[in-house]
């Protein structure tokens, strides 16, 4: 999104002629040109790395508020989301985790599908090579047994909590 405003007419040309765009982001950049194309764009996949402030920090350097604004965007234009969070081995692969992040995302119905993917150690042979210490040298991968457990569970979470949402506001 740190081209935006450079997307903004692509975005535009592709609404015209009925061409579907998406948005793969973070949601760490948030400016006047974001927002217009995530009113231009169809689909919007952000990425959640943690929900506590000091982890989020620590994992992607940058600050959870502005994610939370990027989603209170979100919210305000009803635009489909689909929301990706790595898991990291003891950083937020517990079921209170989980539970923190189903209630995060229970109150926003724009939200189409929450995907869980698992941290890899993929890079780490690229950043050895170029001489550099990968960044999170000590972190094992995540185990695909208990990404699917952790998704099972997250799945339940959501479906429950979304249908008592439902039924609290009638």
């Amino acid at each position: 999104m740190l081209q935006a405003r450079d997307l903004v007419p692509l975005f535009q040309l592709c609404s015209e002629n009925n061409i579907h765009t998406a948005i793969d982001t973070s949601g760490a950049v948030l400016n006047e040109s974001v927002e217009e194309c995530v009113k231009l764009a169809d689909l919007v996949l952000l990425d959640i790395k943690h929900l506590h402030s000091d982890e989020f920090h620590t994992l992607t350097g940058g600050r959870l508020e502005n994610l939370l604004q990027f989603v209170q965007m979100l919210s305000r234009h009803a635009k489909p989301t689909w929301i990706r969070q790595v898991i990291v081995p003891d950083w937020n692969d517990t079921t209170k985790d989980m539970d923190e992040l189903a209630a995060f995302l229970a109150d926003k119905p724009f939200v189409q599908k929450v995907e869980l993917l698992g941290y890899h150690k993929l890079a780490d042979a690229k950043y050895l090579e170029l001489g550099m210490t990968p960044p999170m040298p000590d972190v094992p991968a995540m185990m695909d047994m208990r990404l699917a457990e952790l998704q099972k569970y997250l799945n339940e979470k959501l479906a429950g909590l979304r249908i008592n949402n439902r039924s609290n506001a009638r």
